[in-house]
Formats: C-alpha cells, structure tokens, sequence
C-alpha cells in the first residue's frame, strides 16, 4: 500500500483541494503499478503481483496536479509494511527591505526599489517605498547573490548606491551583504541583520550649481581694484576740467565789465 501525506514544518496539512498524486511501484527499477491518490481517498494498494524478498521494490511520485507549489516529495516505508509519500512544504522565507534617511531611522517614502538576480539579471521583484519595512516572502534562494537597486530617489534625496547581498544557508537563514555597505567616502549605504536589510538615502545637498553661478555672477558685476583707481582718475580729471572752465569763464566776465 502507499499512503500520501502534506505537511509543513512537520505540522500535518489538509489535502489540497482537486490535487491528484499519481504514484508508482517499481521492482528492480521497473514499473509494475500505479494509483491515484486524491483527497479522501489518500491511501492505495497495489494488487495483481506478488512480492519476492529478493526484489527491490519502491515508489516514487510519478505526477503530480492541481497541488500547491513549493513542496518537495519523499518517501519512506517498504513492501512489507508499505510506503508514505510525504510532501512538505518548505518554511516560508521573509526577507524585510527597509528605506532609511543616513544616520537615523526615518523612512524615507517614495523612493523607487527592486531586487535583481545577479546571475540571470531579471527583476524579481519591485515597489515603491512608504514609512514601513517591506517584506519579501519566498523570493529569494540561499547562496544566490542579488542586487538591491534605487532606481529612483524621492525629492531631496541622493540616490543609494547598488548593494550585493545573498541569503546564507543554514537552519536559520540570514541576509549578507558581499559589497555596497558604504560609499566611497565611508559613509554607511546599507546594513543588514538577520533577514532586515536597510537601505540609506543622503538628503541632497543644497546649492550646488546654483551657488556657482551666483558667485560667478556676482564677481562679473564687481569691478576689479585697477578698474577702480581708472575711474578715480577719470573722476578728478573731469572735476579738475570744470573748475578750470569755471574760472576761465568767471575772468572773461570780469574783463569784460572792465571794458
């Protein structure tokens, strides 16, 4: 007989509603039986063969359909006793992606996320920022390497630097960063501890070229120290002429009320 069974973290489940199992018996390798498994009917026989202690007999999954993913199929019992099919579905993985400003703990909403398996280079997933972690649930391998981009910061942010990190394997997972922790001038970008990985947005910094270009227009507009004895020198010229044409003029009048 063969019995299935679906489980997760060893806690037994309900069958999935319409999933089917095909399994079948083997004898030194080849096929001699089959049957259908389904709820309500999770438990099978095997009849029409006899059974020789000098045979090696086993099952295996041949089909499975209408079931959930992410369970993985083993099997265990003999002929004798007869065999369980079990399928246990892997424990749920949660990374937790979070948008920090530098050096504090405030959200930063807004900004433009996504993780990038580096091997392949396709987006797994992606999202918009808001004042609150984000998760991401079984999306992510052990020992893979991925990259956590911004590809777009929010208003009076820089943009964050490209982060490397991959999930280690183990009973209890945990999320590494390989490179990416801090920009070129020491400045933390990213930090990860367990599966909580935060990523660091630097306020803008203000002026920039707008600074530059009132400086140099505003050192276009002042005249130069040479520029300022020239017009001194002006000055007193056109002072000294009309003095000079002054007295002149008051000396013709008196010469001529003399005549």
């Amino acid at each position: 007989s063969v019995t299935k069974a679906w489980t997760k973290d060893g806690e037994t489940l309900e069958w999935p509603e319409g999933a089917e199992v095909t399994a079948e018996l083997r004898c030194d390798g080849e096929p001699i039986g089959e049957v259908v498994l389904k709820k309500g009917a999770a438990t099978g026989k095997f009849t029409g063969f006899p059974v020789y202690e000098s045979k090696t007999y086993e099952v295996v999954e041949k089909s499975v359909t209408g079931a959930p993913e992410g369970f993985s199929a083993t099997v265990t019992g003999d002929a004798t006793n007869g065999f369980t099919v079990t399928n246990a579905q892997a424990s749920s993985t949660t990374a937790s992606v979070s948008k920090f400003e530098t050096g504090t703990t405030t959200f930063v909403p807004k900004a433009e996320l996504c993780i990038i398996d580096k091997d392949s280079n396709e987006v797994v997933t992606s999202w918009t920022t808001d004042e609150a972690a984000h998760k991401v649930t079984d999306m992510l391998e052990s020992g893979k390497t991925y990259i956590l981009r911004e590809t777009k910061a929010p208003d009076g942010y820089d943009k964050a630097l490209d982060v490397e990190f991959k999930m280690t394997d183990g009973e209890t997972p945990a999320i590494e960063i390989v490179s990416g922790a801090t920009t070129s001038k020491n400045v933390a970008n990213a930090s990860a501890s367990g599966m909580d990985i935060s990523l660091y947005d630097a306020k803008t910094t203000a002026g920039g070229s707008t600074s530059t270009s009132a400086a140099k227009g505003s050192s276009s507009n002042t005249p130069k120290t040479g520029d300022n004895v020239l017009a001194a020198m002006i000055s007193a010229l056109v002072l000294l002429a009309a003095a000079s044409g002054g007295a002149i003029g008051f000396s013709w009048r008196r010469l001529r009320s003399k005549g």
